[in-house]
């Protein structure tokens, strides 16, 4: 029987949490979980409503050691604009993720597109 395509992870099945704005060292060690940063209006939506599995709109997801470089850049391009920083746990997400080259390249650490309808592993 081929796997199940699925378009979305429900708030159950991949919850994510909203973390303070405390200090990110240069420093900091993955730790099991993923990170977004996305504008406050966007982040609230994904937590009531859970993660959308497009790959012509995949979300992008980050390690640990990615954030200091992304609170820089993101300050850098839209200074203007309130970000909320949410963690899913990897584990939850990880069948459907593909790596990003692009992203960890310039970010120096482990980037992810949540864009796989059909989990692997």
């Amino acid at each position: 029987m081929p796997p199940v395509r699925k378009t979305h992870l429900l708030p159950e099945e991949a919850p994510l949490l909203t973390v303070t704005n405390r200090a990110f060292g240069e420093t900091e060690r993955d730790d099991g979980w993923l990170y977004l940063l996305l504008p406050v209006e966007l982040g609230w939506a994904l937590i009531e409503a859970g993660l959308p599995l497009d790959p012509r709109s995949p979300i992008s997801l980050s390690e640990r050691s990615a954030l200091p470089p992304l609170f820089s850049s993101l300050s850098e391009e839209h200074p203007e604009t309130e970000p909320l920083l949410l963690r899913v746990r990897k584990a939850h997400v990880a069948p459907f993720l593909e790596s990003d080259p692009d992203m960890s390249a310039r970010l120096g650490a482990s980037c992810y597109l949540l864009s796989r309808q059909t989990p692997i592993g």
